[in-house]
């Protein structure tokens, strides 16, 4: 993140006993996280302090906020919320919802006055290259030829084989944009989540006897009945790939209620998976990703549209960008953190997950290792390609879990990851 900070602190006492002016000079790159910070549950009384944001030649500044409560009056007094945009200053009393400013060039101020009042402030700003408020909307989607992808070795190896993807060998070169049905064995890894024969959520191989899935996928559940399909892209196959019965459920202190915190489960399965040329593991890591704005790729079984009730027979993938987690978690009400964040978020213009794909893998293919590794698995949102991204369990976060996990349910099984940083 490229952010120069400058803080003035001037201090004085005026008519109205205000403590101090606080003004601080923010340079926010395209691309960037959204700055966050102005969030305040109660701002102290009688302060003043002034934001001046910045950003490149080509860029803008957006201003956002749910909330913003300066008094309880309509009309200013001694307290005030003032928006320069370039053009003009915008001032505002009282209680704002949903207020959204952009700027004229590539400069904006804020400044906001309080008294003795209580003052609210939840706003989000963020440098953007378009029209739009939120910068990955303005983000325009471009065709990827992913026919290499996860074929070739990389640079570097892994510890284990784990990764690949069979589009030469099994199905023809393909293009993608957006999404479309995979080839029959072109992501090995995946696994889908039974019960009476009905598949209804996603999963991930990790060890010949483990398969990491959504915990809201597997709670109350531990008294039925599971199995997973894999070396299939099927989903109701019966005569090809592998059924295997899941022999134990581990969650990780799932809390709904919470954001859906802790959303990962790993299913222990009676017998073993019998890993060949269609089908393996995902690689894993114990990094989180500095993937912001890149494309990572969604698979599942999940419905093609939030109000169509069917699902497809066939396995389909989709390329999905990641939205810095700063925005993400002023877009769901600041529910989840984003110091050292559990979460990754992801949005669409016409794509996106949807029921049915709940558990199942997002991967990136690691430039150095040409090999895909599972960054998030398919959490919750607000619907199915809706204005808001979507926000997925952020692997890497519980990457000594999982390996915990493994280690006390099977001592012979590892998981595979990349050899060196």
């Amino acid at each position: 993140m490229n952010k120069c900070l400058l803080i003035f602190l001037t201090f004085f006492v005026g008519c109205c006993n205000v403590l101090g002016d606080i003004e601080e000079t923010i340079y926010i790159k395209v691309g960037d996280p959204a700055y966050d910070t102005i969030y305040y549950k109660t701002m102290p009384n009688n302060t003043v302090k002034k934001w001046v944001f910045v950003t490149d030649d080509i860029g803008q500044i957006s201003f956002s906020c749910k909330e913003m409560t300066i008094s309880s009056r309509a009309v200013c007094r001694n307290e005030e919320v003032v928006v320069d945009d370039g053009e003009k200053e915008n001032r505002f009393c009282g209680t704002q919802f949903d207020l959204r400013i952009i700027s004229k060039l590539n400069k904006m101020i804020v400044r906001v006055k309080t008294s003795e009042e209580v003052a609210y402030l939840n706003c989000l700003v963020q440098a953007v290259s378009g029209p739009e408020f939120d910068q990955y909307k303005n983000i325009e989607s471009i065709e990827i030829n992913s026919s290499e992808f996860g074929v070739k070795r990389g640079i570097k190896e892994t510890t284990c084989p784990c990764g690949w993807s069979n589009k030469v060998i099994f199905q023809n070169l393909a293009r993608i944009v957006n999404g479309k049905q995979t080839g029959k064995y072109e992501f090995p890894w995946m696994a889908g989540i039974r019960r009476d024969g009905i598949q209804f959520c996603g999963g991930a191989i990790i060890t010949e006897y483990h398969v990491l899935t959504a915990a809201h996928c597997t709670v109350n559940k531990h008294n039925i009945t599971l199995e997973v399909l894999v070396g299939t892209n099927i989903r109701w196959a019966e005569l090809e790939g592998q059924r295997i019965k899941v022999k134990q459920i581990v969650e990780q202190e799932y809390n709904k209620t919470k954001g859906h915190e802790n959303d990962i489960a790993i299913l222990v399965l009676e017998e073993k998976i019998n890993f060949s040329e269609k089908v393996g593991p995902v690689c894993l890591s114990p990094e989180y990703p500095n993937i912001n704005n890149e494309y990572i790729t969604i698979i599942g079984w999940g419905k093609l549209k939030q109000f169509k009730s069917e699902q497809p027979n066939y396995l389909h993938k989709a390329h999905v960008r990641v939205v810095d987690i700063n925005t993400c978690s002023y877009k769901f009400n600041r529910k989840f953190s984003t110091k050292n964040p559990s979460r990754i978020c992801t949005w669409s213009s016409d794509k996106d997950s949807c029921m049915g794909d709940s558990g199942g893998p997002l991967v990136w293919l690691d430039p150095e290792t040409n090999r895909y590794t599972q960054v998030a698995l398919v959490s919750f949102g607000k619907g199915c390609n809706t204005p808001n991204p979507k926000v997925n369990t952020a692997v890497s976060y519980f990457h000594e879990w999982i390996k915990q996990v493994i280690e006390d349910t099977n001592t012979d099984a590892k998981i595979c990851t990349k050899i060196g940083k």
